[in-house]
């Protein structure tokens, strides 16, 4: 069962991010300022691991578009980086 994530920004300059809590799957927030090793090395992973997701993504829907344009002999490349 995947994470949930209830809240991650308070109105005004604080910002919340997710808790740690061993084998939760519904994650309370905490002000960055309150955040404990735990939270700091759960957020680290968390967000790279989202990154890589994103960017394995990425890299299937520009290699889908190229197929797409090469069967229809078009040059129309996407490519951002």
């Amino acid at each position: 069962m995947a994470t949930r994530i209830r809240c991650c920004r308070f109105r005004g300059s604080s910002s919340a991010i997710p808790r740690f809590k061993q084998g939760a799957s519904d994650r309370e927030c905490v002000l960055l300022e309150k955040m404990s090793p735990a939270d700091i090395a759960f957020n680290v992973a968390r967000l790279r691991k989202e990154g890589a997701t994103k960017s394995k993504h990425a890299d299937a829907l520009e290699a889908w578009w190229e197929i797409k344009q090469a069967a229809a002999g078009s040059a129309g490349g996407v490519r951002s980086r």
